[in-house]
């Protein structure tokens, strides 16, 4: 539970499907008192995952749908039937054939259906009748450890104030370094001062620390990389939609945004666009799967066909 102005409110994990991304709940559901209480998984999780139940949310049109009765499992020992309401004010679940109120809270409730699933897992999707024979068709948003850390180190940089880094000049090759002459010491160069921040992070693994310091590298550049692209569209976005913008155009519009922020210093024009290439190829191609622009509905490209495009004829091997 969550307070809200001083007022509990039940929170709930979701889940969604990987091919037809309908929404889930995900969770326990425990007796207190004469109810029955929709919970995220906790104890009996951690001892028997089977112990995990799917809800699958239901709208007008995801019930309509839904004609399968295979897919409609037992409730457990509370309950004989798949559908259910469960209350948004104090989490409260019941079956739909309920006679009287669930609780007291006078909140519209949330249609569901519970999903079959096995050891924690869910094989199919009644919602759009995909299967995962393998793994489970259903994705929690779990952290990983790489993960959080990432996002947190990420915020602290960027919040930690920065330093003057100074460029060291040797006048004299023949200095000695560990001499207590102070004059003996190379002598420094103010007009080259930098600013930098440093982050010194621990492990308990030298391996997780130098594979840390990698990730953290990619997934900071993956942001920077996103960011600017949206940004170039969203600052263009009357043109790109009037013109009619290609893979070139964006390219081009990125090519002139990176070199007005002097993001790649002393970098010819020519790394510069072959640079902006990779970023806009990088996106058109879904290489990151769900966490590319396109998949997470911030931009969208479409295949124009040249005027004088055919498809080829069918050819039919009959065999021999």
């Amino acid at each position: 539970f969550r307070k809200i102005d001083k007022q509990k409110i039940p929170v709930f994990e979701i889940a969604t499907c990987r091919q037809c991304k309908s929404l889930y709940l995900v969770g326990e559901t425990q007796k207190d008192e004469d109810k029955y209480i929709f919970k995220q998984p906790g104890k009996g999780y951690y001892e028997d995952k089977g112990n995990l139940e799917y809800y699958l949310v239901l709208d007008d049109e995801t019930r309509n749908i839904i004609d399968n009765e295979d897919e409609i499992v037992s409730g457990g020992n509370y309950d004989n039937s798949g559908y259910y309401n469960l209350c948004p004010g104090c989490g409260s679940i019941e079956s739909d054939n309920l006679f009287g109120d669930l609780c007291e809270c006078n909140s519209e409730y949330i249609k569901l259906l519970r999903i079959s699933s096995k050891e924690g897992l869910v094989h199919k999707c009644p919602a759009c009748g995909s299967v995962s024979p393998q793994g489970s068709i259903i994705w929690r948003f779990l952290l990983g450890n790489d993960a959080v850390t990432s996002v947190l180190a990420t915020s602290l940089y960027q919040q930690l104030p920065t330093m003057k880094i100074h460029n060291i000049k040797e006048e004299n090759n023949t200095y000695d370094l560990w001499s207590a002459d102070s004059n003996n010491s190379p002598q420094v160069i103010d007009d080259q001062k930098k600013e930098a921040r440093q982050l010194l992070a621990f492990s308990d693994s030298r391996q997780d620390a130098a594979f840390f310091a990698t990730y953290l590298q990619n997934t900071y550049t993956n942001i920077i990389r996103k960011q600017i692209l949206l940004r170039v569209i969203n600052e263009n976005k009357k043109l790109v939609i009037k013109n009619r913008w290609s893979l070139k155009d964006l390219v081009s519009n990125l090519k002139s945004y990176l070199s007005k922020l002097d993001l790649f210093p002393g970098m010819s024009l020519q790394g510069i666009e072959d640079i902006s290439w990779s970023w806009s190829l990088y996106e058109f191609l879904s290489m990151e799967g769900r966490n590319s622009l396109e998949s997470l509905g911030l931009l969208t490209f479409k295949l124009r066909k040249p005027n004088n495009f055919a498809a080829p004829p069918l050819r039919v091997n009959h065999g021999i």
